[in-house]
């Protein structure tokens, strides 16, 4: 497999991603979980790092994409330019990275809850 395929891949990994977590959401979090913990001692706990693994979850597919194009693109341009090199694997890294914290976010939230 190539490395765009496998960009494309995670792609559309992030996209079953965002149908899911938007079901959990409706299912469960909204109507079980949110109330839960915007009753408790620390109601803006749920603004901060909610909101913000919200954002960044909305985020992280379109920055795939935009990997997974660049890759398809321009992979003769990226062999032979070591910053672009170098910039396509930090971005890769950092989506990597969002989407870790984001998963082991959404863990503690939830999880705070029980």
């Amino acid at each position: 497999m190539t490395i765009a395929r496998s960009a494309y891949l995670a792609f559309a990994s992030y996209l079953i991603s965002w149908v899911a977590g938007g079901w959990y959401y409706w299912k469960y979090y909204g109507s079980n979980v949110k109330p839960t913990i915007t009753s408790g001692d620390f109601p803006w706990a749920h603004i901060v790092f909610m909101e913000s693994k919200e954002h960044i979850f909305l985020f992280l597919p379109f920055a795939t994409l935009a990997l997974a194009l660049t890759l398809s693109f321009s992979s003769d341009v990226i062999i032979t330019n070591s910053k672009l090199k170098r910039a396509i694997i930090l971005l890769s890294l950092a989506i990597t990275a969002l989407a870790i914290i984001v998963t082991l976010s959404g863990v503690l939230i939830s999880g705070g809850a029980r």
